[in-house]
């Protein structure tokens, strides 16, 4: 009886210490696996965030550039319609620095729109016609295009040639 005592609290014991590696074993893996899910999901939120914070200031550095230009483009155009109010001369010279500014800044904001919002907006951005030298196209900035040439020669635009949205 001693003996069958003794074997069956062996037995037990044998379960109990193979019960307690088995779970310590386990335990640890599903730690890890659980710990290595959410390190993933934490780093690929963390990019995410990065990404949306570079697209918001893609999309603010585009706007600065066409709120310089549009305004720009509007200054010369009054300044050459009334030369008398405007020192014609360094507000156009204030012109060729805002389309300077803008050109140095073109294909660059051209390809980062196009990594963040796509290629459709990249192209209502900046068309390919346009890229490749042609004053054809149907992205907004073909309409400054056409202005800005008759501006820099000196001709007077009317209102309804420059672009009417930006």
């Amino acid at each position: 009886m001693e003996n069958s005592k003794k074997s069956n609290f062996n037995e037990n014991l044998k379960l109990t210490v193979i019960g307690i590696i088995l779970t310590s074993i386990l335990g640890s893996g599903l730690t890890y696996l659980f710990t290595y899910r959410q390190w993933q999901y934490s780093i690929k939120q963390e990019i995410m965030e990065t990404r949306v914070k570079e697209a918001r200031e893609t999309q603010l550095k585009t706007m600065q550039l066409c709120q310089d230009r549009w305004f720009a483009s509007q200054r010369l155009f009054w300044a050459c319609e009334t030369p008398t109010d405007f020192d014609v001369k360094e507000v156009r010279q204030e012109y060729i620095e805002a389309v300077r500014e803008w050109n140095l800044n073109l294909f660059p904001q051209r390809v980062l729109v196009a990594e963040y919002f796509g290629d459709d907006c990249a192209n209502l951005y900046v068309d390919d016609a346009i890229m490749n030298g042609k004053t054809t196209g149907t992205s907004f900035i073909r309409p400054f295009l056409s202005c800005t040439k008759k501006l820099c020669r000196g001709y007077t635009i009317q209102p309804r040639q420059l672009p009417a949205r930006i």
